[in-house]
Parts: structure tokens; C-alpha cells; sequence
């Protein structure tokens, strides 16, 4: 038994070293698979950290996209809004300078006739020197002359001064229509 003892023993030995020995092995590879794992998951905690950044990063480009987009659509409404204005203040400007050009028709008429009156005064008072026979005198004639003449400035002065008024009057109407 002596024999067999020393047998068993390094049997045993041979078995407890063979075990140490697969033990060892499969603690490295548990090791080995431990640190793998541990680099893939600071690998993943990476790119999750990245992600989150890219997500962050994102939604402020949204926000700021949001922002520049109300403000796109409130700058839309104001030059809108300013554009009607304009098209309003245009179409004023439109009649008033139609009035303005009625009113220059008017006065140039006026003025034709006007200059057609005193045509007929200068042949008046030429025919009234060429009158030999006539029943007025020098002095009667020129009176005649001077009244028709201070009655066309006195109408002329009053047409004019109407026309002023109405000017000053459209004037005042389109400062109050302006913004």
C-alpha cells in the first residue's frame, strides 16, 4: 500500500495540477473576456457620451432654427404690413398728385382766358382811342379801362386765393392720413 500510496498521491497531485492549470486557464479567459467586455463597454459609454453630445448639439440647432424661423415669419409680417403702408401712402400720393394736375389744367385754362380777356381789353381800349365821334371823354374811357381791368385782378386774386386754401387744406388732410 506503501506503493499504491505514493501512486495516489501524485495521481492526485497530477489531478490537482491539471485542475489548477484548467482553473488558471479559465481565469484568464474570464479575465480576458472581463477586460474585453470592460473595453467594450467604455467603447459604448464613449459613443454614448458622444451621442448624447451630438443630441444636445442638435437640439440647440433646432431651437436656434426654431427662433430663426419666428423671427423669418414675424419680419415676413412686419415688411408686409409696412408694404401696405406703403401702397397706401403711394396711392394717396397717386390722388393727390392727379389733383394737383387737374388743378394746373384748371389754372392754365384759367389763364388762357384770362389772357384772352385782356386781349379784348387791349382791342377795346384800341378801338375806343380810334372812336372819334364817341360821347365819353379821355378821362371817362381810361376809368372804364381801369375798372374792367382792377375787376379782372379782383376775380383772378379770388380764384387763386380759393385755390390756396383748397391746397393748404388737401395738405393738412394728407399729413393726418400719413403714419
Amino acid at each position: 500500500m506503501t506503493e499504491e500510496n505514493p501512486t495516489n498521491e501524485n495521481f492526485e497531485e497530477v489531478i490537482q495540477k491539471t485542475h489548477v492549470t484548467y482553473l488558471q486557464r479559465v481565469n484568464q479567459q474570464a479575465s480576458q473576456m472581463i477586460k474585453t467586455t470592460l473595453a467594450e463597454s467604455n467603447l459604448h459609454a464613449e459613443q454614448l457620451h458622444w451621442e448624447r453630445v451630438a443630441h444636445i448639439q442638435t437640439q440647440q440647432e433646432l431651437e436656434i432654427e426654431r427662433r430663426l424661423h419666428q423671427e423669418a415669419a414675424s419680419t415676413v409680417a412686419r415688411l408686409e404690413r409696412e408694404l401696405l403702408v406703403s401702397k397706401t401712402a403711394c396711392s394717396a400720393i397717386q390722388r393727390a398728385l392727379s389733383l394737383e394736375k387737374a388743378t394746373a389744367e384748371e389754372m392754365a385754362a384759367e389763364l388762357d382766358r384770362t389772357q384772352r380777356k385782356f386781349h379784348l381789353v387791349d382791342m377795346l381800349v384800341d378801338t375806343m382811342l380810334l372812336e372819334e365821334d364817341s360821347q365819353l371823354k379821355i378821362s371817362d374811357r381810361s376809368r372804364q379801362i381801369t375798372d374792367v381791368i382792377l375787376d379782372l385782378e379782383r376775380q383772378m386774386e379770388e380764384r387763386y386765393r380759393t385755390k390756396l386754401q383748397e391746397k393748404d387744406e388737401q395738405i393738412s388732410r394728407l399729413e393726418r392720413q400719413s403714419p
